[in-house]
């Protein structure tokens, strides 16, 4: 303890260990709103095979009722080619890890 120093005046931080402290704080913060982020964009994960899929089946679903049928049909086979081989991929992968 020192003598003669309020509480406030002991732990009073000078401007350089504070501009530390907060640089560190938003590189820890920048960083973990940036794996957030990508957590969201991946586009080739198991979860997002299956709306692949759904999303082909309508569209093949939808097909039958607009007037430019071909282009529906061929968006749909792709998108459920898609998230088959992702699904087969990811089942793979993960077979492969055990």
């Amino acid at each position: 303890d020192m003598p003669g120093c309020t509480a406030a005046e002991k732990y009073r931080a000078t401007k350089e260990e504070t501009e530390e402290r907060l640089i560190k704080e938003y590189g820890r913060n920048n960083k973990k709103n940036a794996s957030d982020k990508l957590r969201g964009l991946r586009v080739f994960s198991r979860e997002r095979s299956f709306r692949y899929i759904l999303t082909g089946a309508g569209l093949l679903l939808l097909s039958f009722f607009v007037r430019y049928s071909l282009y529906y049909r061929l968006l749909g086979s792709l998108s459920m080619s898609l998230g088959a081989a992702v699904f087969a991929f990811e089942t793979a992968k993960n077979k492969a890890r055990t």
